[in-house]
């Protein structure tokens, strides 16, 4: 599904070994070097038209033509998501791109112009390629950016919002139907609005109810659930319960469980079921931003150029000169037509 171009050997050797550890899944892998025969252009050309992968994943110290790169980028992030990782981004970065591939690492303020302007997604770390390369892999298109938070640790649910907000996401508002089904199922201490508190003695139960009314809701574009383990009533039941309802979930569902031996054998589980599971709120919030910013551009051009051209407004030079020859036209138009010395005579004759 993911697949990942490396222009450093040794970076993608490390790469290779950590996805084996994590169990992530690389579908193909190319490290092309100093690019003698084959170059970063001709290679995204090649995984933008290759039907196994759906993700695209790079790291780029610099690009042999600047214009040919551009062409290839762009065409490529119309088809299919591109995480980009550049290296070289300082100044002492990009002398030792120049000792390591023999490449120019070019302005990097440039050269994150132009990701953005053919909507790649741009990842400051190796570990940020990967969490944004999981939830693009994992999670459907999601409709808009308002996002239900539900957890049973009031804490978290308010790092969840802070990391929301600061990537411009809005909370979700939920329709008092369906808040009306998730109050049934929790005492009257818990808290259900955005987020959602189903409190420190929170059981299976509760979590499934309060996912399956997020997901049924029209109100709610994707669904932040912060499972946190170590509270008495929750057992690995819950984790199969989440597990049936992310299989046949219709928009983004985001797991976050901190904790120790235990909790990570539970966020194994979940993303072998194709669930993207984070330990921070922070780094869920903003591989979930990337995933709705992606998206979001990427519609937003497409309606843009099914839309017909609109005539080019005139400058104010131009109308005056425009006016000028048509007050000129009626007035040639109204002046009677002089006629010629012969046709007179002919006409007194």
């Amino acid at each position: 599904m993911v697949s990942f171009i490396s222009q450093s050997g040794a970076l993608g050797s490390a790469i290779l070994d950590w996805d084996a550890m994590k169990g992530y899944g690389i579908n193909k892998f190319v490290s092309y070097g100093n690019a003698v025969q084959v170059d970063e252009s001709q290679l995204l050309d090649y995984f933008a038209e290759d039907e196994s992968t759906k993700v695209i994943t790079a790291y780029f110290e610099g690009v042999k033509n600047g214009k040919r790169f551009f062409e290839a980028l762009k065409k490529a992030c119309e088809k299919k998501p591109v995480i980009v990782l550049k290296g070289g981004s300082s100044e002492k970065g990009a002398e030792a791109v120049k000792s390591h591939t023999a490449s120019m690492a070019g302005n990097h303020e440039s050269f994150i112009a132009a990701l953005k302007q053919c909507n790649a997604i741009i990842a400051e770390s190796m570990e940020e390629v990967f969490d944004y390369a999981r939830v693009f892999t994992t999670e459907p298109k999601p409709k808009g950016s308002k996002v239900q938070i539900i957890t049973d640790g009031g804490g978290y649910g308010v790092l969840a919002t802070d990391a929301l907000s600061k990537f411009g996401l809005e909370l979700a508002e939920m329709s008092e139907e369906r808040k009306a089904v998730i109050k049934q199922a929790c005492p009257n201490y818990a808290v259900v609005k955005n987020p959602i508190d189903l409190t420190g003695d929170a059981n299976n139960e509760r979590y499934k109810v309060a996912l399956e009314q997020a997901m049924l809701d029209e109100n709610v574009d994707a669904i932040f659930t912060i499972l946190l383990l170590q509270v008495p009533n929750i057992n690995e039941g819950v984790v199969e319960e989440m597990q049936k309802i992310s299989l046949a979930k219709t928009k983004p569902l985001i797991f976050i469980s901190a904790g120790g031996a235990f909790s990570e054998k539970q966020r194994r589980k979940m993303e072998e079921k194709s669930t993207s599971t984070f330990q921070s709120p922070l780094d869920a919030a903003k591989s979930l931003n990337a995933l709705i910013k992606y998206y979001t551009t990427k519609e937003a051009r497409e309606k843009a150029a099914l839309e017909p051209e609109k005539p080019k407004a005139e400058k104010p030079s131009e109308k005056k000169e425009s006016a000028k020859k048509a007050k000129a036209k009626v007035k040639a138009k109204s002046k009677p037509k002089k006629q010629s010395a012969k046709k007179a005579k002919k006409e007194k004759r």
